[in-house]
C-alpha cells in the first residue's frame, strides 16, 4: 500500500509539473504578445502564388523542384489528419489539467497562479532588459 501511495504521489507531481509548464508557456506567449507595442507589428507578408509546405531539415539544398512538389503534396495529404490528432491531444491535455487542478484546494490554486504570474513577470522583465541591452 505504501508503494502504491508513492507511485500515486509521483504521478501527481508529474501532472502538476506538466500543468505548470503548460501554463508557463501560455503565460509566456501572452506576456510576449502584451509586451509588443502596436507600432512594432510585423509588416504585411506577401502571399505566394502557390501555397507551399516546409521541407524537412537539410532537404532544401538536395531536392529537385519536382521532388519539392511531391513532398509538399505528401505533407498536404497528412495535414488534416495531423491537425485532428493535435486537436485531440490538446483536448486530452485540457481534460488532464482540469482533473489535476481539481485535486488542489482553492488556496493552492491561488498560490500556483501567483507563482505563474511572478514567473511571467520575471521573464518579461528579463526580456525587456535583454532587448534594451541589445539595442545599445
Amino acid at each position: 500500500m505504501v508503494h502504491s501511495t508513492k507511485i500515486k504521489s509521483s504521478i501527481l507531481l508529474m501532472l502538476v509539473l506538466g500543468l505548470a509548464s503548460l501554463n508557463y508557456s501560455s503565460v509566456d506567449a501572452q506576456a510576449a504578445d502584451e509586451a509588443k507595442p502596436a507600432a512594432e507589428a510585423k509588416p504585411a507578408v506577401k502571399k505566394r502564388a502557390q501555397a507551399r509546405g516546409r521541407l524537412p531539415n537539410y532537404y532544401a539544398k538536395i531536392v529537385t523542384e519536382e521532388q519539392r512538389k511531391k513532398i509538399y503534396g505528401i505533407q498536404k495529404q497528412y495535414a488534416k489528419q495531423l491537425a485532428e490528432l493535435q486537436a485531440q491531444l490538446a483536448k486530452i491535455k485540457a481534460d488532464r489539467d482540469g482533473e489535476v487542478e481539481a485535486v488542489l484546494s482553492v488556496d493552492q490554486l491561488a498560490k500556483v497562479k501567483k507563482l505563474i504570474d511572478e514567473a511571467a513577470a520575471k521573464r518579461a522583465a528579463k526580456a525587456k532588459s535583454a532587448k534594451a541591452t541589445s539595442s545599445k
